[in-house]
Formats: structure tokens, sequence, C-alpha cells
């Protein structure tokens, strides 16, 4: 039989031993059958030695203490003590060498242990190897679409960016010159990379989620000012400690399938606003940004909504239609929540929304300036708000809004100009995000 276990070669050796000094201290001379068992009695094996079977013959138990009737008397045990220290030595010899051996009837002994020390040692070693770059070669191409005139996008911070993605891939950094280069840029780095990662704010974020084309994984790096849709996936604020994270989920695979809207034929990770909201994004790109290429603060957003609410004295009325849901004064479509960011708080304008659903609609009635404060707080506490005064709908695959005049449309905090009428759908499952 093939002994493969050295635990078994050790008792084998041993019993084989005992039956020889049995043999030999009761001088037997007739051919024996002899039955080997454990400590439990319960029958292992059988070794027969050739040649007519003589059934008068003494069976010898194994498991019991051997009669000593030779002159070797008293001796016996001793010698055998020594031979059984031998044979355990040997055993430790073969392991350590790691080699098979042959016993004396010709059976190999397997080694094991040194079998799964070798293994052992061939993983420490790549790790070893994984650890010092030796894997290059072997790690994901990514793309880094990168917007310069990003508010939070700076030479050292782009360089600390890099760094600690490079950990993780081969980075290749690409920046963009114009409006919609995003969207050029995405479809070809889509195509040529493993991975497409993107450091700038959610305008380029949206374009960059329009140029894609093929399913590869996609990276968002916080480099804008308000930056939804990282933080609304949970990623850390800073862009270096994104990066990290960003970059060790793209070794690892980690990613989350979210979906995505799609208003007149563009796409929108976040939201889409007709109306009020996408008015006053249209406020805020008309300020313009400041010399460092910043958009206006918060302050600045607040004085602006204020000049707003003011150019509609008798507050916002019913202008458009949401088929099956009715007349409404403007529609905030939403694929994810919070809706957008005032500084550090949330705004949970369209609570129920969730990526991994449909698309959810809010849409008031009517609103007046005074009403505003209550909106705010309830949307930054995450409560409903009052459903007699509101429209809604969760988990849509199809919106269409009709407006009784050309109304202001957004998507994602970009102006997308006038619109009569809003096609509204969902792509679930249209995209993986590493987070």
């Amino acid at each position: 039989m093939l002994v493969g276990d050295l635990g078994a070669n050790r008792v084998f050796c041993e019993r084989s031993v005992l039956l020889c000094f049995s043999l030999a201290a009761r001088r037997l001379r007739s051919p024996l059958d002899f039955i080997v068992r454990d400590g439990d009695t319960q029958p292992r094996g059988r070794l027969e030695k050739l040649g007519p079977v003589d059934h008068q013959a003494e069976r010898l138990p194994l498991d019991g203490a051997i009669p000593c009737r030779t002159r070797l008397g008293k001796r016996l045990p001793l010698v055998l003590g020594l031979l059984l220290e031998v044979i355990h030595r040997l055993v430790e010899m073969l392991t350590r060498d790691r080699r098979a051996t042959h016993v004396s009837d010709g059976l190999r002994l397997l080694p094991v242990a040194a079998a799964e020390a070798a293994r052992r040692e061939e993983h420490e070693r790549n790790d070893e190897e994984h650890a010092s770059g030796w894997h290059a070669d072997q790690m994901m191409t990514a793309a880094l679409i990168v917007n310069p005139f990003s508010s939070s996008v700076t030479e050292p911070r782009l360089q600390a960016v890099e760094e600690a993605l490079s950990a993780h891939a081969r980075v290749e950094t690409i920046q963009t010159s114009r409006r919609d280069h995003a969207v050029e840029l995405a479809r070809e780095a889509g195509r040529t990379h493993e991975a497409v990662l993107v450091f700038s704010g959610d305008g380029v974020f949206n374009e960059v989620l329009n140029g894609l084309d093929r399913p590869v994984p996609v990276g968002f790096i916080p480099g804008g000012r308000t930056n939804v849709l990282p933080r609304a996936l949970g990623l850390p604020r800073d862009a270096v400690a994104a990066a990290r994270r960003i970059g060790l989920a793209l070794e690892t695979g980690h990613t989350r399938t979210i979906s995505l809207g799609r208003v007149n034929g563009r796409r929108f990770a976040v939201s889409a606003g007709l109306g009020f909201d996408a008015e006053l994004i249209r406020r805020i790109e008309e300020r313009g940004r400041a010399h460092d290429g910043r958009l206006p603060g918060d302050l600045v957003v607040a004085w602006l909504m204020t000049r707003q609410l003011a150019s509609h004295p008798g507050g916002y009325v019913p202008a458009l239609e949401i088929e099956g849901l009715g007349r409404a004064a403007f529609a905030l479509v939403a694929n994810g929540d919070p809706y957008s960011y005032a500084g550090p708080l949330a705004l949970h304008l369209v609570p129920d929304a969730s990526f991994e659903f449909g698309l959810d609609v809010v849409a008031p009635v009517s609103m007046r300036a005074r009403s505003l404060p209550f909106v705010f707080a309830r949307s930054v506490l995450g409560r409903r708000a009052d459903r007699k005064r509101l429209l809604g709908g969760h988990d849509l695959d199809l919106i269409d809004i009709r407006c009784d005049v050309p109304m202001p449309l957004h998507v994602d905090g970009e102006d997308l100009g006038d619109v009569t009428e809003g096609h509204f759908e969902c792509e679930r499952g249209a995209v993986a995000v590493l987070v």
C-alpha cells in the first residue's frame, strides 16, 4: 500500500519492528498469519507471509505486551526503544529533506508536510514580489480624465492623486480643454483602457457618463465645489483619500452597479430638474467663476436664490403637466439620494430615491418664498413634504413632462437650456462604479 501520512509511516515502522522482534523473541519458525489492529481492536489491514498457513500458530496482539522468553530477557524493551528512536529520527530527516524515500518493501513515503511547506514558501515569495512592484506589468490600465478648471483641482493635488492611484494601476492622465470634451475622451478611453477614472466636478462626471459606450468600471474623484455624486456614493470628500479607496477598489474589483437617468437623450447620475432648481443653476453659471476658477460659495448661492424668489412675487404656480400625476409648478427628478448638498448638509429633497432603483419625481403644486425655509429644514432632516401640496412617483422607468412655456432644464448641475417637454427614462444597472 502507498503510505502518504508521516504519522501513519511512523506507526507502520514501529509495528514492523515489534513484529520482527516478537518473531525473534519467540523463535517462531512456521509461517504465520497476523492481523494488524489499532488500540480500538478494529482491523485496518493484513500482513501475510507467503506460504501455507499454519492455523495452529499463535496469534499475537500488537497492542498488548509481548512476552520475552529468549535470552534477551529484560533487555528486549531497551533494544526496542532504541530502534524506535532511530526510526523517529529517520522520519524527521525525511521530512526536512523533502524527498520521497523507499522503505524496505519497495513502498514510497510521500513528503506531504514537505509539499505544504514548499507551497507556503511559494506564496510568501509571490507576496514579496507583489509588494515590490514586480507585478507592474499585470496591473490594470486606467485613464484618469482631469478637468484642470475644476474648483479643487490643483497641480500638487493632481500629482498626489496620481501617486495614490499608481500603486494599484497603470494610470494615463488626460486633461479636458473645453466643454463636453470629456464626452469624447471617455468614449475613447473606454475602448483602450480597463477602467475610466475622473478627477473633476459633477459637470465633467456627467460628461464622462455620457461618453461611455462600453461596460468599464468608473471611479469619481471629487475635484469640484459640491461633488454630489462621489459624496452620495459614500466616498471621502478629500480627493487623495478618495483616490486611494478607488485604487484599492480597482485592484480588488470592488464595484457597485447603479442605474442612470436619461432626459431627452442626455444621461444623468444624480438629478435633473425642470423649473426652479434649473433656473438657480443658470444664475450661478451667469455669475461666473472667481479669478482662481472657483464657483461661487454657499453664501453667494443663497443671495442668488433670494433674488430669484424676488423675481417671482406671486410665487411659483402650476406651469407644467406630469403625465399620470397632474399639474405642478416645477419638477425634481432624482436617480439617487441626496439630491444635492449645501456645504456639509445633505439635501434630501427626494428622500426615497436610490441608485439601485428607478427614477423618483417630486413636484410641488405651488411654492411661495415664505415656504422655502420649511422646505429646506425638511430636506436637511430627511422628512417628506406634505403630500397634499406635492406630486410624487417612486421607482419609475418613464416620466413624461410637458411645459406650458419653455422652462430651464438641468442634469447633474449642467444647464441644458430651455425646453417645452422632458422625456425621462431609467437605465437600470447601467454602470459599475468603483467605491
